[in-house]
């Protein structure tokens, strides 16, 4: 069965590489043949080197113009769009995905021609930020049903807000959907906030990126992670909330090398690949407060492919982790991990694998909290114990499952 595979699979956050590698792997391991497509850059998608992602040439010349001088219009756009007010950010959006589709719905139902199905996957698709997922997903599945072609959804999780017409748009997307799998029990709660629907749960795919990249987990190296992210276009991670999670971090960092300093040889900084949370990172390693420690501070380059964060992750002994997949990424390299919360998804996460009790909210983010937990794991041997396995077997069933879907 040919399988469109449809994601941020481009992203500058790799963690939704990690979704597209894994995704990708299980299926193509369970006789499916599938091929990738970005749903913010309208491009074929391929594996690089050390599992880094690059836009094909396919599937022609003409097409590949159009691409490249859309990616450099989005590019100035979203440049452009960052900077203006909630509303008019949502009707550039509007403005620039209606145009896209415009321009392209001929060639997206040619494409989707040549496929059996039309798989959107995973990751937080299922949200309302500034319209861009909702638009998104509606236009391609449109594309699809000119096409003739069943469409589904798995692995992704659910937002908490929406607007009207996202909603809306969202629930056209969904209703065209043969099959939803969602990656945990508390997405499953929020879909009703756009409708009723039969899903599915599987956990996030990405817990099985340590056995697709073959990276091996380094001996204990006396080094404590903490994964930083940037301010966002979120409602919880806004300027002033983030200025003061960077100054709870920092109070952790202290804590732990007043206390803890003889456990750690150092302190990693480190992220997932987007710019603003390098940025973040570098100005929480140059904070005045974070001078003359026992511990050594460091800051991690900023990974350019997914096997280098993996290498990153694989070496640390604790992950203290903010990204959603930096999180998962320690669990599946079976690094004990600490989590704070921003966003639903990273709650469901850790309810999912069975580490609830290492998990705090963003608004309650405590040094304390964070320093007692990492003192727990040190104390129980730099063991975690978890649903892991658990997770891994409930993952390979989806293969099966979609194939029953799409012989009804």
């Amino acid at each position: 069965m040919k399988v469109l595979l449809v994601g941020e699979s481009l992203s500058s956050n790799l963690g939704d590489q990690a979704i597209f590698i894994t995704l990708k792997h299980l299926l193509e391991c369970n006789g499916f043949s599938v091929t990738g497509w970005d749903l913010s850059r309208y491009r074929f998608v391929e594996l690089a080197d050390e599992a880094g992602m690059s836009a094909t040439a396919e599937p022609a010349a003409d097409t590949d113009v159009r691409a490249a001088q859309f990616s450099r219009i989005r590019a100035g756009l979203i440049e452009l769009v960052n900077h203006l007010p909630g509303f008019a950010q949502k009707w550039a959006v509007f403005a620039t995905k209606k145009r896209a589709a415009v321009i392209n719905a001929n060639e997206w139902t040619r494409i989707l021609r040549d496929f059996d199905m039309v798989l959107f996957g995973g990751g937080a698709l299922l949200q309302d930020v500034n319209w861009s997922f909702p638009l998104g997903l509606v236009e391609f599945s449109r594309a699809a049903r000119r096409a003739g072609i069943p469409s589904a959804c798995a692995g992704v999780s659910v937002g908490s807000r929406f607007s009207k017409p996202g909603r809306r748009w969202l629930q056209e997307f969904l209703d065209y959907c043969s099959y939803i799998a969602l990656r945990d029990e508390r997405s499953r709660e929020d879909l009703s906030a756009i409708g009723r629907y039969n899903t599915e749960v599987y956990p996030d795919s990405a817990l099985l990126t340590s056995s697709v990249l073959g990276i091996d987990v380094t001996a204990r190296t006396g080094t404590l992670g903490i994964n930083v992210i940037g301010p966002l276009r979120h409602p919880r991670l806004r300027q002033a909330a983030h200025r003061s999670y960077l100054a709870r971090l920092a109070e952790f960092i202290r804590a732990v090398d007043k206390r803890q300093a003889g456990e750690w040889r150092q302190i990693l900084l480190f992220t997932t690949g987007h710019g603003g949370d390098y940025d973040a990172a570098r100005s929480l390693l140059s904070s005045s407060e974070l001078r003359s420690l026992e511990i050594e501070l460091r800051l991690a380059p900023s990974p350019g492919t997914l096997g280098q964060l993996c290498q990153t992750i694989a070496s640390l002994d604790v992950v203290v982790s903010t990204r959603m997949h930096a999180g998962v990424l320690a669990k599946s390299f079976r690094r004990p991990l600490v989590a704070i919360g921003w966003d639903g998804k990273v709650r469901g996460f850790c309810e999912m694998i069975g580490i609830e009790d290492y998990y705090t909210d963003i608004e309650d983010l405590r040094p304390d909290f964070l320093a007692r937990k990492v003192r727990e794991i040190a104390e129980a041997g730099y063991v975690q114990p978890d649903r892991y396995e658990v997770c891994i077997d409930r993952i390979n069933e989806l293969p099966a499952r979609l194939k029953a879907i799409a012989a009804q």
